[in-house]
């Protein structure tokens, strides 16, 4: 989970999904694939990227804003990420999270919603490093 962050996501507020071809050369399939994702008190951007750090390559695959007012908790946002037909075919084995509150063990009660992410729990229930 990242480190604690102002809301970024309020300024561009785009809730379209945005599938790409590559910004970092690396069609091909290798690599890790991992999650990044900005989390605000206004929407959550969750993105999915294709990363090989041997060749100093990424390629984002996937991205989508979600309303924070439309999900009563994180994981049901990030389980309609997952349910993406752009998603669904990816196996993510990392996730990098920036929140809008303070983390504490690796936890973040977020300051202008309700919802709670807890790193390690994600990271159990979704086997991520």
């Amino acid at each position: 989970m990242g480190s604690a962050t102002s809301s970024s996501d309020d300024n561009n507020n785009n809730n379209g999904s945005t599938p790409r071809g590559g910004s970092g050369g690396g069609g091909g399939g290798g690599g890790d694939v991992v999650v990044v994702g900005d989390i605000g008190g206004t929407n959550a951007r969750l993105s999915l990227w294709r990363c090989d750090r041997a060749r100093g390559e990424h390629e984002e695959l996937f991205t989508r804003v979600y309303p924070v007012a439309d999900y009563d908790a994180f994981e049901r946002a990030y389980a309609a990420f997952q349910a993406e037909p752009q998603v669904r075919p990816h196996k993510a084995r990392a996730a990098a999270l920036a929140v809008a509150g303070a983390v504490a063990n690796n936890r973040c009660a977020m300051t202008n919603t309700p919802w709670v992410i807890d790193g390690d729990e994600l990271t159990r229930e979704l086997g991520y490093r």
